[in-house]
């Protein structure tokens, strides 16, 4: 496994531009707000299993269609498969279970195929995987990262890529921090031994629309990354560790930041966008206009600025429940319940084998999968002309629905209040004026 560094690549963003985010989330997690960890979820993870494909099919020559709706260990094996990808790094992704399907395969062969291409075109070059890039002897601190793919070539290019499996944000190539840490990084680890003269930065970006395509890269001389580390990152990395320093919000520096929902700058200048854009707009004490009743130019305000208060006010929300399910803290208007998952099935085999008992010919599968409870009722009533309460009933005994945490729900919501699992003393946050 690749070692994390506190200032890596995946955070560039938030360290280069705001002094003050490493304390902040160092007391956050000494407060018990937020875990030592990020957390993940199916998305990441999906992001997660996507680059091991990648790195897999590279490594072992083989291609992203050896997969096609198949599990990654039953194709190269369990412990071939643990060399790639940790199980345990995994909460929501069972690798026995998660099939390769034309979403990872078609992401996965556009990266894949551009990294073998790029590697045939520079003759003679070296391709590493996963190079792990270390800083730390640079700026004298936890420092560095691991880059998808490095292609080192004899006649003085290097290039650096990263593979982003995701679809909701847009990834630039130009002035990217993380590519441009990656190819520093690599500058400082092997420049000696292939004497680089330019460096080219490469995002893969498949599952976003990009007017410049899915592969965007920007090129720099030696001289010109050099000066970007000894002019950005060094001095970015001084005032980190400065006695005071301060918090400085903005859009990409606070969109992954682990506490940009209780930063005191972040919601101060939340709050100073939406009165400054929002304040010509007359609109009664207790309801929104309606969209129609807006000029072109108030609408254009409200839009403009949407994306960045809908993050502030949803990190808000996280930061309000886990509070509340500390139990330090308690809500007048709000109350903890118990979330339920929907309808699962106990067992797949066993409402199978009952209904092909019932009925033969039928076919259970929404391929490649079993048809969900809901489909499952919709196929009864269509094919067999269950009545609606029939196919709930006879569904219904092959399922069940099991608790999958906690929420924080309006006081009036009709589930029953649930004690907090952790009574924790809420510590006073971080103050940007102190």
């Amino acid at each position: 496994m690749a070692k994390h560094h506190s200032l890596g690549g995946s955070n560039t963003y938030t360290w280069l531009n705001c002094p003050g985010s490493r304390k902040s989330i160092e007391a956050a997690i000494e407060a018990g707000l937020i875990p030592e960890e990020s957390p993940g979820n199916k998305y990441t993870e999906e992001g997660t299993v996507a680059h091991a494909l990648g790195e897999i099919c590279l490594d072992m020559g083989l291609d992203p269609n050896d997969f096609y709706n198949k599990t990654i260990p039953s194709v190269i094996g369990k412990k071939r498969t643990a060399k790639y990808l940790n199980k345990s790094e995994l909460e929501h992704i069972d690798l026995t279970k998660e099939l390769m399907t034309s979403e990872y395969i078609e992401a996965v062969e556009i990266y894949v195929n551009y990294i073998r291409e790029q590697h045939s075109i520079m003759e003679g070059s070296t391709l590493l995987l996963e190079e792990s890039y270390s800083l730390e002897n640079y700026v004298n601190d936890d420092c560095g990262g691991s880059a998808d793919a490095s292609i080192l070539g004899v006649k003085g290019l290097l290039e650096v890529a990263d593979y982003k499996h995701g679809k909701g944000v847009v990834v630039e190539a130009p002035g990217n921090p993380q590519t441009r840490l990656y190819g520093l990084g690599a500058i400082l680890k092997h420049n000696d031994e292939y004497n680089f003269k330019e460096v080219k930065l490469t995002i893969i970006q498949p599952r976003v629309f990009h007017t410049d395509g899915a592969i965007r890269s920007e090129s720099l001389s030696v001289k010109e990354l050099l000066k970007w580390g000894r002019t950005v990152v060094k001095p970015a990395v001084k005032l980190l560790n400065s006695d005071n320093p301060e918090l400085i919000p903005g859009e990409k520096q606070c969109m992954w930041c682990r506490v940009n929902g209780i930063c005191k700058a972040n919601a101060e200048q939340a709050l100073m966008v939406a009165q400054k854009e929002f304040s010509d707009i007359a609109l009664p004490d207790d309801v929104l206009a309606e969209p129609q009743t807006l000029t072109i130019e108030e609408a254009n305000l409200i839009v403009s600025n949407k994306k960045r208060i809908e993050k502030w006010l949803n990190a808000v929300q996280a930061y309000v429940e886990t509070a509340v399910e500390s139990g330090s803290v308690e809500l007048p208007d709000f109350k903890l319940v118990e979330r339920i998952s929907n309808r699962q099935y106990k067992n797949e085999k066993s409402i199978v084998r009952r209904l092909k008992r019932l009925h033969p010919e039928l076919n259970p599968y929404d391929e490649p999968k079993i048809k969900s409870p809901a489909q499952m009722e919709s196929y009864l009533k269509a094919e067999y002309g269950y009545k609606p309460k029939e196919a709930k009933a006879l569904v219904d005994k092959f399922c069940e629905r099991v608790k999958i945490g906690i929420a924080l729900a309006p006081i009036t919501d009709g589930r029953k209040a649930i004690e907090p699992p952790i009574k924790t003393e809420f510590a006073e946050f971080v103050d940007n004026d102190k």
